[in-house]
């Protein structure tokens, strides 16, 4: 047992320290628990933000939605310190790398299109101008009202020309079926209850986005997009014609530090909930690493590139994670076990044998002893040194797998014994003198 570990023992400390230096570059286990910044309550981003926990807790991630006023806040958030966020979605456009450098992407999920609405009895010289009109723009702080506020202001419209009311969903969608403002802008997909209220609604208009294409050109988080003629509804023609429109696209920004397999469940759950396509997507458009405004990370870009690693294909979310996290360590462990069976059983092995080995030269010298010895006292003294050796090579304790080789030992003592005894290392002797 003490050869064993004194040949074994430095490589197991050593593989001991393989395993800490390795431990300590390993990532942590993911959280069980994340906070998402969705937005208004009964919005888009509050529904789809169910849809992920209900995507995440299949996994066993709980996801505690925090429900805002929009992208502005959910970038407040997301770049707090106390009381943050760990991820949210955000509108294109309302903030960048070089507001808030801490976060990333985990890419665009689905266009969402600048809808603008008007009272069909509000007479307008040209439907493409809103001056004058009472507008609904969307919540303080919402990206809608950002996005409709930009876009005002880069025609002309200041607050004397449009007059901005900063409410938004199914409230500024009454206010305008009630005739309390005149138009009302939204900047979310097609798939709403509220865009298709307005839409079927006899009072309301779909007006059309003037220069559409000069936008998308000078904004990078535009792109201009048309709702086809009666893509609303074919029996009543709804909308009575194509209508030209601007999009940004919504996008999932996390903080950096977000733990990779958290990213890499986020993207999975992107791919169900947004890969079936919409008004303005096709199936499988989306989710997208393209209309970004923050980098994407690093798992997001592996991701888009290869597409779950076939661990995640093949195990449950808990599994993968821990394989993978085990290969980690293991990296070490194989690097350090190549030289510890290459060298190990050799080294043990000699280890052994020298115990037993180091007796032949004892039992050499005493042989030689012997014949060189010119009288029997000499000779009696080599067998009383050979009686001794004997003794001592039986108190060598070996491993009984080597016990073999202590037999042959004492086998070669007596052998050499008999030798001296019997006379014939005498007349072997007394040849060599007469010879010379």
């Amino acid at each position: 047992m003490w050869d064993a570990l004194k040949v074994y023992g430095p490589f197991a400390l050593l593989v001991i320290a393989g395993f800490a230096v390795a431990a300590h570059f390993i990532k942590p286990a993911p959280p069980s628990s994340i906070r998402m910044a969705t937005g208004s309550p009964g919005g888009v981003y509050a529904t789809m933000g169910e849809k992920y926990r209900q995507a995440l807790a299949a996994d066993g991630i709980d996801v505690e939605l925090v429900e805002t006023n929009g992208s502005m806040a959910n970038l407040v958030l997301l770049t707090s310190e106390q009381d943050g966020v760990d991820v949210a979605f955000m509108q294109g456009g309302i903030g960048s790398q070089t507001d808030a450098p801490g976060l990333v992407s985990l890419g665009s999920l689905y266009p969402e299109a600048l809808w603008v609405f008007a009272r069909k009895d509000r007479v307008a010289p040209n439907p493409r101008d809103l001056r004058g009109y009472r507008l609904a723009i969307g919540e303080e702080g919402s990206g809608s009202a950002v996005l409709a506020d930009d876009v005002l202001t880069t025609q002309g419209m200041d607050e004397e020309a449009v007059e901005r009311v900063f409410i938004g969903g199914q409230e500024a969608a009454s206010a305008l079926l009630r005739g309390d403002v005149d138009g009302a802008v939204y900047v979310m997909g097609g798939d709403s209850s509220t865009i298709r209220e307005l839409m079927l609604s006899p009072e309301i208009e779909l007006r059309p986005f003037g220069r559409a294409a000069a936008y998308a050109r000078l904004y990078d988080f535009l792109s201009e997009v048309t709702l086809p003629e009666g893509i609303i509804d074919l029996r009543r023609n709804i909308p009575p014609e194509t209508v030209t429109m601007l999009a940004t696209t919504a996008a999932l920004v996390a903080r950096e530090d977000l733990h990779p397999a958290i990213q890499s469940l986020l993207l999975r759950a992107a791919k169900r909930i947004h890969n079936s396509g919409g008004l303005f997507a096709t199936p499988g458009e989306f989710p997208s690493p393209h209309f970004v405004d923050f980098p994407l990370s690093d798992e997001a870009r592996r991701y888009y590139e290869k597409g779950p690693s076939f661990l995640e294909r093949y195990l449950p979310f808990w599994a993968a994670n821990l394989v993978q996290r085990l290969i980690v360590l293991l990296i070490p462990l194989v690097t350090l076990l190549i030289p510890f069976f290459k060298f190990g059983p050799p080294l043990y092995q000699w280890q052994i044998r020298r115990r037993i080995y180091k007796w032949y030269d004892n039992v050499r010298d005493i042989e030689n002893t012997a014949r060189a010895a010119g009288s029997d006292g000499e000779r009696e003294q080599c067998v009383a040194d050979l009686d001794k050796v004997q003794g001592e090579a039986g108190k060598v304790k070996v491993p009984p797998s080597y016990a073999d080789q202590l037999f042959a030992l004492r086998l070669h003592i007596q052998f050499v014994r008999n030798m001296i005894t019997n006379g014939e290392i005498q007349a072997t002797a007394l040849e060599h003198r007469k010879a010379s």
